[in-house]
C-alpha cells in the first residue's frame, strides 16, 4: 500500500509539474512578446532621433541577416546583416521614418520572436515593417532579420493602438533541430505546390492570426483575406529557402529565401508556429527588389 501511495503521487507530481510547464509556456511567450514590441518602439524612437544608421547600428545582432540579390543576375543571396549596417554611414541626424509594432509574437522559451506594422515615410510613403528579433546572452533582444515591402494605402492603424500578439499553444517535447526538420518538410510540401498553384499551395497553412504581406493594399489578415491576397500573387512561384531559425522550443521557425516567377526575383520570409493542428503561417512576406534607377 504504502509502494501504491508512494507511486500514486510521484505520478501527482509528474502530472503537477507537466502542467506547470504547458500554463509557463503561453505566459512565457506573451511576456517575451511583449518585451520585443517594446524594444522595436524603442528601435523607432531612437531612429527618430539619433538617424536610422543610428538605430540599426544599436539593435543588430552579430549573426543577423539579410537577403540581396546580386547586381547582374538578381538571384537573391544572404549576407550579414550586420556588416551591410555597418558598411554605410551613420550620420547623427533625426528621421523622418517612423514604424511601430502592430502585431508580435515570442517563442514559448521566449527566445526567439517577430514584430510587424506600418511604417511611415514622411508624409507621403507607406510601408510595412517586418522584425525578427533573437533573445542575446546578455538578456537583450537585438532583431535578426528586418525587411518589408512598400504599400499603396495609407495605414488607419496609430502608434498609440495596443499591439496584438500571436496566440502560441504549448509544446512539449519539441526543441530547435526536431523544428527546423518539421518545418523543411512543410516548406517542401509548400514549394512543389506553388510551381503549379501558389494559392492552393499556401492554404493548408493558413490561420485566422496569419498575415500576408507583398499586395500593394498592405497586410491581408487571417484565412479568408489570405486567400485573397495570395489569389494576386503571380500563379506558379518557385520557391528556394535559403536559411531558417528556430526557437529553443520548437514552436517558432523563421524562414527565408528566394522566390522566382517569369525571371523576376524576390525575397521570402515567413514565421511558422506550431499548433494543435500542426505548423501554421504567422506570417509570409514577398519583397521585390527596387525597380534600377534610370
Amino acid at each position: 500500500m504504502r509502494c501504491l501511495t508512494f507511486v500514486m503521487l510521484g505520478t501527482a507530481a509528474c502530472l503537477a509539474g507537466a502542467m506547470s510547464e504547458l500554463q509557463g509556456a503561453p505566459r512565457q511567450s506573451r511576456s517575451a512578446a511583449e518585451a520585443i514590441a517594446a524594444t522595436e518602439r524603442a528601435f523607432a524612437a531612437q531612429a527618430l532621433v539619433e538617424g536610422l544608421g543610428t538605430g540599426f547600428r544599436a539593435n543588430v545582432a552579430d549573426d543577423a541577416v539579410a537577403l540581396e540579390p546580386d547586381p547582374t543576375t538578381g538571384e537573391f543571396h544572404v549576407i550579414s546583416a550586420k556588416a551591410k549596417v555597418f558598411a554605410r554611414p551613420a550620420p547623427h541626424r533625426p528621421s523622418n521614418i517612423h514604424w511601430w509594432p502592430a502585431f508580435a509574437g515570442a517563442s514559448g522559451a521566449g527566445d526567439l520572436g517577430f514584430t510587424t506594422g506600418p511604417v511611415i515615410f514622411g508624409e507621403k510613403g507607406y510601408g510595412l515593417v517586418f522584425t525578427v528579433w533573437a533573445k542575446q546572452s546578455d538578456g537583450r533582444w537585438k532583431y535578426y532579420f528586418d525587411g518589408g515591402p512598400g504599400t499603396e494605402a495609407k495605414t488607419d492603424l496609430k502608434p498609440e493602438d495596443p499591439t496584438q500578439f500571436l496566440s502560441m499553444t504549448p509544446r512539449r517535447g519539441g526543441n530547435a533541430a526536431k523544428a527546423r526538420r518539421e518545418v523543411a518538410v512543410v516548406e517542401a510540401k509548400l514549394a512543389a505546390a506553388a510551381v503549379t498553384d501558389t494559392r492552393r499551395a499556401y492554404e493548408p497553412y493558413l490561420a485566422n492570426s496569419t498575415r500576408i504581406l507583398g499586395s500593394p493594399k498592405g497586410p491581408a489578415i487571417g484565412t479568408k483575406a489570405g486567400i485573397a491576397a495570395l489569389a494576386e500573387r503571380p500563379t506558379a512561384i518557385r520557391f528556394e529557402t535559403l536559411g531558417a531559425r528556430s526557437a529553443s522550443s520548437g514552436d517558432l521557425v523563421f524562414t527565408y529565401g528566394q522566390a522566382s516567377w517569369q525571371g523576376t526575383h524576390a525575397g521570402f520570409a515567413r514565421i511558422w508556429y506550431w499548433t494543435a493542428r500542426g505548423w501554421r503561417l504567422a506570417f509570409d512576406e514577398i519583397v521585390e527588389p527596387p525597380p534600377k534607377a534610370g
